[in-house]
């Protein structure tokens, strides 16, 4: 909450509490950086919902609505560790007895641009490339001594307990899926689907990996 400090003072008083508001808000806004990210984030989440929402609406009445969206599942064949040995599938159907899933795939990001470095914070780096919403890769040279903030994330933002379930056709603004980390030759990587989540989950990823311990990341759709 934004909080106006009181002055007695006429003048230099109501100059000094501008002055705190003003830096109160800079604050509560972010980093550049931060507001960088979000706007890309923003973007591509306005896109992939617009898709999903027409392919959920297709997939509905190809199924005479009987369907259900971002339906939460335990695939037998995954032997890792909660949250990541479950997913959310973006259509479920039952028609007939039959138990069908559909996917939306976004084709191609939203957001068009040259693949740049950002300083995220006095420890990370990002070297931010075009990316989808549904398929964003995480790659770093280090390897983290911990994964802990990242698995505090996941379980935030794929709502194990559907505590935020919504009825067929809502947004549950919960993420479908997190891969389970994996090493290839040195290369620590995951792969996220966002799902439905708010555009500010991506800063919430960025600061977990940052809590992580990594120095510098790679962020895309590869």
């Amino acid at each position: 909450m934004l909080k106006l400090r009181p002055h007695l003072l006429i003048g230099r008083g109501l100059v000094i509490a501008v002055l705190t508001l003003g830096s109160n808000l800079l604050s509560h806004a972010g980093s550049k950086e931060e507001r960088e990210v979000l706007a890309i984030a923003k973007a591509e989440r306005t896109a992939f919902i617009a898709g999903f929402e027409g392919a959920l609406k297709s997939w509905c009445m190809s199924k005479k609505q009987s369907c259900a969206s971002e339906v939460l599942v335990r695939p037998n064949s995954m032997s890792v560790p909660p949250p990541y040995d479950q997913l959310r599938v973006d259509f479920m159907s039952n028609l007939n007895g039959k138990a069908e899933i559909g996917r939306f795939h976004q084709p191609a990001p939203a957001s068009r641009f040259k693949p740049h470095e950002v300083k995220f914070s006095d420890r990370m780096r990002i070297a931010l490339h075009p990316f989808v919403w549904d398929r964003v890769q995480i790659r770093a040279n280090g390897v983290p001594k911990q994964i802990e903030p990242l698995t505090a994330w996941a379980i935030r933002w794929i709502d194990l307990g559907d505590a935020n379930a919504v009825a067929t056709g809502k947004e549950q603004t919960v993420i479908h899926s997190v891969v389970y980390p994996s090493v290839e030759k040195g290369r620590w990587q995951t792969e996220i689907d966002l799902g439905t989540a708010p555009s500010e989950a991506v800063v919430d990823l960025l600061k977990a990996l940052d809590q992580m311990g990594l120095t510098h990341i790679e962020m895309g759709t590869f």
